[in-house]
């Protein structure tokens, strides 16, 4: 661990545990990632439940250095967007969380037993085939 690392949990670790909603804009998305559905200029945004040590509650942005200002301002012009379609997103709610990730667990599910559905109607076992009836 180096000096700054040392420093700042050192630091750290004299404040205390606040609560805080992080919105999290993905401007940059994986390819292949069938459960995040980024939006028409393929961005994701994302609002979690997030803990950190800090001695104030006042509102911060933190933007990584390797953004341009474009970048920047289209990222938080979709979080003004976000609160504004619906102000009760910053009244952060578990169950709400925990909601929504049992929607995706239910999708990955139903898209994974699609998946497995096709490849069942492609692949009955034929005895014409085979005498074991499998089709390789």
């Amino acid at each position: 661990m180096n000096t700054l690392q040392q420093e700042l949990l050192e630091a750290a670790s004299r404040k205390p545990i606040k609560k805080f909603l992080q919105f999290d804009v993905f401007q940059r998305m994986p390819e292949g990632d069938d459960i995040i559905r980024p939006d028409d200029d393929g961005d994701c945004l994302m609002a979690v439940e997030s803990y950190e040590l800090k001695n104030v509650n006042e509102l911060r942005v933190f933007v990584p250095v390797n953004r341009t200002a474009k970048e920047i301002i289209r990222g938080l012009k979709k979080v003004i967007e976000c609160i504004e379609a619906d102000p009760s997103v910053v009244d952060f709610d578990l169950d709400r969380e925990t909601n929504h990730m049992k929607y995706l667990l239910d999708l990955a599910e139903e898209k994974t037993n699609r998946l497995f559905n096709a490849w069942d109607a492609k692949w009955q076992p034929s005895v014409d085939n085979d005498p074991d009836g499998f089709p390789f």
